[in-house]
């Protein structure tokens, strides 16, 4: 509860503009409650952020472990990744947007994780890439050239919009695999 109050709160007012008194009030408790719950507006940011992450990392490494080969490890990150962005615009909006509010500790902390994550992807376009014998020249800018496509998901796609969410995920999975030259398994 505590944490989809402040996603929403934040996503629409910024973590600049949103009080403890007011992520309370939304909650429905008391002032001085809210900090039964968190220790202060900074580690509670923090936290916030890493779990955002760390949502998104467990879901794409659950579906990339069920999938058997190489080239549908690709698929299943991409398919995930892309999902978890359309259907959670509001923790993406503020899990980019609010990075400039974290203290450096906490800021570098998040961009490992990051870091780690893209790292993840690199290793799954390249392993894609080898099953079908084709070699890829420079991963880190197919990698950032990817994530730059498929974050931007979460700030154009609708729910009410002509395509359901699976079908854009399909779209990225043929386009990146077309980026790289990778050809689609049947």
């Amino acid at each position: 509860m505590l944490r989809h109050a402040a996603i929403t709160l934040f996503a629409k007012h910024g973590y600049q503009n949103v009080s403890l008194r007011m992520l309370a009030q939304h909650i429905g408790i008391q002032a001085g409650s809210i900090y039964n719950h968190i220790t202060n507006k900074q580690e509670f940011l923090f936290l916030l952020l890493r779990s955002i992450m760390e949502d998104l990392q467990a879901e794409v490494q659950s579906a990339v472990d069920r999938a058997q080969t190489a080239p549908e490890r690709l698929d299943a990150f991409i398919r995930t990744h892309v999902h978890f962005h359309a259907i959670n615009k509001e923790a993406v909006f503020i899990g980019n947007m609010e990075l400039r509010n974290l203290e450096p500790e906490h800021l570098d902390q998040i961009l490992d994780m990051r870091r780690a994550y893209e790292a993840r992807f690199s290793d799954a376009l390249l392993d894609a890439a080898r099953h079908h014998g084709i070699g890829i020249d420079d991963v880190r800018f197919m990698t950032r050239a990817a994530f730059s496509m498929m974050n931007g998901v979460a700030s154009w796609y609708s729910r009410k919009g002509p395509m359901k969410s699976d079908a854009v995920a399909q779209g990225f999975v043929d386009l990146i695999h077309r980026m790289a030259g990778i050809p689609q398994e049947s």
